[in-house]
């Protein structure tokens, strides 16, 4: 920037404002001055400028000067101390109410700089108190989940600037926040501030992500079978005077499938801890409890000591709502890390799977492709539908792949032949490549639909 860029500047102590440039004349003690800022080409460009608008720096005389002076200075150094303690007060109750909040709460001024932060965002943040006085809370964001699309300065200063609600994800060292930007007016000033919330969600989260398991659970694993019954059920139907061994092996298969994915279902919906009692359904009690020996859990131990308690009527102290609650979220989490250790494993030993090929069932099939259980270890991995040759389509209904052009069918309890490929980390999924498969015989009505869609696909 130099001179030669400044405008006409006709009004001391007025800025005026052209494009990414800012330029103001201030007359001092018979001085004249010119400032000219150049700003960033971005939405904090208007902030900024807004900011800089409001602010006062005329020098106008003030008639009452020579009074003030003259006004006894104990009384209004004491007005002083006693505005100063109501203020100190107030700061300290806004600090208290806000320190005692569940959610993590940063205010800043009107450019966007952090003026205050509770215990929480120090805590998720990992940041020390006095480093995040001062920050901007653009480069707090940025340095712990920066994004592009929209990056957190359009974020900070549409709120600053259109004064908007605004309520973003917000990812820390691996936990799930939600992040609400609400804009407040600062006292004395047309100028907003934010207060942002931050919430942290990564349970929430989690539960989610197993409604979602459960759902996928119920909506194939636990219906596969029972369709191919039902289908296999309308079949012998048709014919009832071919029904044969063979047929009633594979219904009592799928039967015994469906129960143990029913077991596999009641093991996923664990019982929840409670005060009161519940009646327990398969063996029709009013009120029941579990325990085992020896002992397994904190859980046991309690129902030992409540039972021991009974017997020998001794005082016995009960749980509390929140102790009950974390002992519930304790076995949730031993659970979940069971599982995930698991999978781990499994995907670890898969490691260590010989190329040669084995023999395994068809557990599972998707429009991707199917699963594969192998019958030496009982290990599951999927076969993808690209690694196939030609394309196929995926029926809802009795859950088979039917190749376009050929007819081959792939079905749930067919016998296959696979070997192991490779370990999916990111996802712990086992993958095989199919070596050879028993055919599936294709009936004429198959065999009709294949010859018309491949007559579709060449016209």
């Amino acid at each position: 920037m130099s001179m030669a860029e400044a405008p006409p500047l006709l009004e001391s102590g007025a800025w005026q404002h052209q494009q990414q440039q800012s330029w103001i004349r201030l007359d001092r003690h018979g001085s004249e001055f010119i400032i000219g800022l150049e700003l960033r080409n971005d939405l904090s460009r208007e902030v900024i400028q807004r900011y800089l608008q409001q602010l006062q720096l005329s020098m106008a005389p003030d008639a009452s000067a020579g009074e003030r002076r003259n006004e006894n200075m104990s009384a209004r150094i004491e007005r002083v101390r006693q505005a100063t303690q109501r203020l100190t007060r107030i700061q300290a109750f806004i600090r208290h109410s806000f320190e005692h909040m569940p959610d993590g709460i940063i205010v800043t001024d009107e450019l966007g700089v952090i003026r205050f932060a509770n215990q929480h965002i120090q805590d998720w943040f990992g940041e020390p108190m006095p480093s995040l006085n001062g920050l901007p809370l653009v480069r707090l964001l940025d340095g712990h989940d920066p994004r592009e699309h929209p990056p957190w300065h359009e974020t900070v200063s549409e709120t600053l600037t259109l004064r908007s609600s605004q309520t973003v994800d917000l990812t820390v060292k691996g936990k799930d926040f939600l992040i609400h930007f609400a804009p407040f007016a600062l006292p004395g000033t047309t100028q907003s501030g934010i207060i942002a919330n931050i919430a942290d969600i990564s349970e929430l989260r989690e539960q989610q992500r197993q409604h979602r398991e459960a759902i996928d659970f119920i909506s194939h694993d636990v219906r596969s079978p029972l369709v191919s019954q039902l289908a296999l059920i309308e079949q012998m139907k048709r014919a009832p005077e071919h029904i044969d061994a063979q047929q009633l092996e594979q219904l009592g298969r799928l039967a015994r499938r469906s129960y143990h994915l029913a077991e596999e279902f009641v093991q996923l919906a664990r019982a929840e801890l409670g005060f009161e009692a519940a009646p327990h359904q398969g063996m029709g009690l009013a009120a029941y409890t579990t325990f085992t020996s020896p002992l397994r859990k904190f859980t046991d131990f309690y129902v030992h000591r409540l039972i021991k308690a009974a017997l020998w009527q001794a005082p016995m102290s009960a749980l509390s709502d929140q102790q009950l609650a974390a002992l519930q979220a304790t076995q949730m989490r031993a659970r979940q890390a069971a599982n995930a250790l698991e999978t781990w494993l499994k995907s670890d030993f898969a490691k260590t799977l010989p190329t040669e090929p084995q023999d395994g069932t068809i557990t599972r099939t998707v429009p991707a492709g199917f699963f594969v259980r192998l019958d030496s270890n009982g290990l599951e991995g999927f076969v993808s539908c690209k690694d196939l040759d030609g394309k196929y389509g995926f029926d809802p209904i009795t859950l088979r792949l039917t190749h376009h052009k050929t007819g081959r069918i792939f079905q749930l309890d067919q016998r296959v032949r696979v070997s192991f490929d490779n370990v999916d980390d990111e996802r712990r999924q086992i993958n095989f490549k199919l070596v050879s498969a028993d055919e599936i015989p294709i009936t004429s009505a198959e065999s009709a639909a294949n010859d018309k869609g491949g007559a579709d696909q060449q016209a």
